[in-house]
């Protein structure tokens, strides 16, 4: 094809046929011009799939680690009001108010030794989700990020607390806080303890907080699934 156009552009010139020949040309221009925009559209196509499928598959693995942070906080958030209820329990019974569930085994979810850990599949994948471009994602990728800040540092606090309090509290009365079967009422022994109540206020008070901000994660935790089951439903 390529001898063909050179043999009509030499006959043309050999024929001193100008005009012919600088229509020809630009005929000749136009068509390469053509070719170009043509093979930049199905190149540009080509990349816009490829960045198309990419966002598929960043939003797909948005939404599993999603779920699974999803499954992590729930554990949280009972661990949380377990120890709201054991915290409350405690303070009866030091203020001398007994009552009928004070003998309840204190489990993992109700002990208030057990210190909590903070963990997000989310987060720590969040540099590979700069590529999605789905506005909704994007915002609420950073509500999750602000959350998590937030639900960080109440769980540092409150186990930091436990460690350094209530820990040590329980072992100058040699009591057994990794005891899965210990009751309740075991640790009425504390009760003697200076400012005992204070103790227990405050860390009252810190598993409150941490309530609080891992149901403010768990809500923005909901809303980023939504939108991520919005972008394949769209």
């Amino acid at each position: 094809m390529i001898k063909y156009f050179r043999h009509i552009r030499f006959k043309y010139m050999n024929q001193n046929q100008t005009s012919r020949y600088i229509k020809y040309a630009i005929g000749e221009i136009i068509l390469v011009v053509i070719g170009i925009l043509i093979a930049l559209s199905i190149n540009n196509w080509n990349e816009d799939r490829k960045a198309r499928q990419q966002e598929i598959k960043l939003v797909s693995q948005l939404l599993e680690d999603a779920k699974n942070d999803s499954i992590f906080y729930q554990s949280r958030l009972l661990l949380f009001n377990g120890q709201i209820s054991t915290y409350r329990l405690l303070l009866n019974q030091c203020d001398g108010r007994m009552e009928s569930n004070d003998t309840i085994t204190l489990r993992n979810e109700t002990s208030p030794f057990t210190m909590a850990a903070d963990q997000s599949i989310v987060m720590s994948n969040k540099i590979d989700y700069n590529d999605i471009s789905d506005e909704a994602i994007k915002r609420r990728l950073r509500d999750y990020a602000l959350s998590y800040t937030y639900i960080t540092k109440a769980i540092s606090n409150h186990s930091n607390l436990i460690s350094s309090e209530i820990r040590n509290l329980a072992k100058s009365r040699n009591l057994d806080f990794g005891n899965n079967e210990a009751k309740l009422t075991e640790f009425s022994v504390i009760c003697d303890i200076p400012n005992i109540q204070g103790v227990l206020r405050l860390c009252l008070g810190y598993s409150q907080n941490a309530q609080e901000q891992a149901e403010r994660f768990i809500a923005n935790n909901e809303a980023l699934i939504v939108s991520c089951n919005d972008f394949f439903n769209n």
